[in-house]
């Protein structure tokens, strides 16, 4: 079992975010751990449960996908910087698949604020464990949430890259790709065998721990979308996905 002296979670109060945050701390996997999170009222709460439960140092820092403080995150990172930082905060709001202020709000909360949190670490030498919580939505697209995809096929390419760039500086890269999770994002959409956010957590810090690059949560993600990839066009797109 890996253990880190520091983390950083974004995400924290959202249901896989608090599930990871809570694995953490009772399998005393980290001694401090930042909660990241647009709702620092409810990221506090959890700071001082987990603090009393567990005996971990926390700390909150309020953070706005939509529109990150630059300059408070690499204050933060300079001060303290992460051995491990996962990150989980996203949105999946219901779709018009022709609305481009949609569109660019999903890709700025989904991928924008990742590529930036990312950029800030890195610049100031970041060495460590570095996950994304991507989607198998990312891999191929239907139209019911073509948008929510979209901004998650971006941060998969991403993701890939800064693996890449990781190998010669010291981070490992892990993409998670979840199907759909049972949380509150997820409410509107109707879809059979959503996956509980705490098992998700565990076969998180379980890829951590065997250094893996990519992880389907349930595993059976991956061959499902490796068939559904293979599929002709004019197959897939009359499939009622």
């Amino acid at each position: 079992m890996r253990r880190w002296e520091h983390a950083w979670l974004t995400g924290a109060t959202g249901g896989l975010g608090k599930s990871i945050a809570y694995q953490l701390a009772r399998e005393k996997r980290v001694r401090q751990l930042t909660l990241l999170s647009h709702t620092p009222g409810e990221a506090e709460r959890t700071a001082k449960d987990l603090a009393y439960r567990y005996g971990i140092q926390t700390r909150v820092i309020s953070f706005n996908a939509e529109k990150p403080r630059v300059k408070a995150l690499r204050d933060a990172a300079r001060k303290d910087m992460p051995s491990l930082v996962i990150l989980t905060h996203g949105i999946m709001p219901p779709e018009d698949l022709l609305d481009p202020r949609l569109a660019e709000r999903i890709c700025r909360v989904n991928t924008l604020s990742m590529i930036t949190l990312t950029s800030i670490l890195t610049k100031e030498g970041f060495k460590g464990d570095l996950v994304f919580v991507s989607s198998v939505a990312a891999l191929r697209a239907k139209q019911r949430n073509a948008l929510y995809g979209m901004s998650k096929a971006a941060l998969t390419h991403y993701a890939e890259a800064v693996r890449q760039y990781g190998r010669q500086h010291g981070v490992h890269v892990l993409e998670v790709r979840p199907g759909i999770l049972k949380t509150r994002m997820s409410e509107h959409v109707s879809v059979p065998l959503k996956e509980p956010p705490q098992r998700a957590a565990r076969h998180i810090l379980t890829a951590l721990d065997k250094r893996k690059h990519v992880l389907y949560t349930p595993g059976w993600w991956y061959y499902t979308m490796l068939i559904l990839r293979s599929l002709p066009a004019r197959v897939y797109d009359r499939m009622k996905l």
